[in-house]
């Protein structure tokens, strides 16, 4: 949990330091995604994915991003409902934010409460189909209601947008041999 919330503050406060002004729809997404598909390099996949999420992490609205580093801040704590809260009203002032609805997916599938996790999950999804980080989300959620076949699927989807994902691929590799 701490290098995953690590690496979100560490790209909202990269964001929120350069000035800047990004979400899912930026148009410097498609040329990452296209890199990060081609490149052989774990390195630089990886440095790719990282500009993806810093990218990913601002809303554009200073409102919603303030609360969006106070969500990150109290998950970091361990202060899971206080996150909650923050990315409630972060995802209010910003409703087309697929990464407020990610990190809030995140701190109730912490605080065991699937169902909402899923749910955010799948606004994620609508909002941003390549958000790799929800797919793997949503196949360990999969896995843990022991669901095999459609944590399998979350996890093939998200190694189609990044082959990189080690985590995903080996989840991805049991699932397959058990069928």
């Amino acid at each position: 949990m701490n290098k995953v919330l690590g690496l979100f503050v560490g790209a909202l406060l990269f964001a929120t330091i350069s000035g800047a002004m990004a979400d899912q729809r930026d148009a410097r997404l498609d040329p990452l995604f296209e890199r990060l598909k081609a490149t052989t390099d774990a390195a630089e996949a990886e440095e790719i994915a990282t500009s993806i999420r810093g990218l990913w992490a601002l809303s554009g609205n200073d409102d919603a991003d303030k609360l969006m580093a106070v969500g990150l801040g109290a998950m970091r704590d361990g202060a899971v409902w206080d996150a909650v809260r923050s990315f409630d009203l972060a995802v209010f002032r910003a409703p087309d934010f697929a990464e407020g609805y990610n990190m809030r997916a995140t701190a109730y599938y912490f605080m065991g409460n699937t169902p909402s996790a899923i749910k955010d999950i799948e606004r994620v999804l609508e909002l941003e189909p390549r958000h790799f980080g929800a797919l793997v989300g949503l196949g360990t959620i999969r896995l843990s209601m022991k669901d095999e076949k459609g944590a399998l699927a979350a996890f093939e989807r998200a190694l189609a947008i990044n082959p990189h994902l080690v985590g995903a691929r080996a989840h991805a590799k049991e699932l397959r041999s058990r069928q």
